[in-house]
């Protein structure tokens, strides 16, 4: 079996998620929570698999805002939210929020990008596992409106104004997969 082959422009550049006013200035330089960043230059990534027939490219623009690996805090000092993981927490993170891509392929993605930026096997694995486990409430909180708990697209279709997404080849499965959502959003935009 052939591995992904994965091209990154540059590392992620980002800045804390201060407090910001509507100018674009920082508030509160003691408001960081800590977490979260928000992305600050455009950051490009190409992922190849032929192993699934899938072949895309994806533009993270600025103002997208993560929290790089959704690691507890306890255990941030064996994994780093935003060590060598961050690629791939990054483009995981892009494909949570926007839906482009099935749950199964984003979690292959992440742990194709972290291992390729050189993460180790044991804790690539940990995180792998991690987010099979535990990652479906997260994926859910990405159409799920916090007020009323009612299912809604439009969290999809916000999100997507900082990801682009170029579909280059992919199987019948992801193809459906998109024609569904799609379908999803277009019906709630009516």
């Amino acid at each position: 079996m052939c591995k992904p082959v994965i091209i990154m422009e540059s590392i992620p550049s980002w800045e804390p998620t201060y407090k910001w006013d509507n100018n674009g200035g920082v508030v509160d330089m003691d408001s960081w929570d800590g977490k979260t960043v928000r992305i600050n230059k455009e950051w490009k990534y190409k992922y190849v698999d032929d192993s699934i027939n899938l072949e895309f490219e994806t533009i993270v623009k600025p103002g997208f805002i993560t929290d790089g690996g959704s690691i507890p805090r306890f255990a941030w000092g064996m994994i780093a939210p935003f060590g060598i993981g961050l690629p791939g927490y990054l483009i995981h993170d892009a494909m949570y929020a926007t839906w482009y891509l099935p749950r199964d392929i984003s979690d292959k993605i992440l742990y194709d990008t972290i291992r390729h930026a050189g993460m180790g096997w044991f804790k690539s694995n940990t995180v792998y596992y991690t987010v099979r486990t535990f990652g479906g409430s997260a994926w859910k909180d990405h159409v799920t409106d916090k007020k009323t708990g009612n299912i809604t697209y439009r969290y999809l279709v916000k999100s997507r104004q900082y990801v682009d997404f170029i579909l280059y080849k992919c199987n019948s499965k992801i193809r459906e997969y998109l024609k569904e959502i799609d379908v999803l959003i277009e019906s709630e935009n009516k």
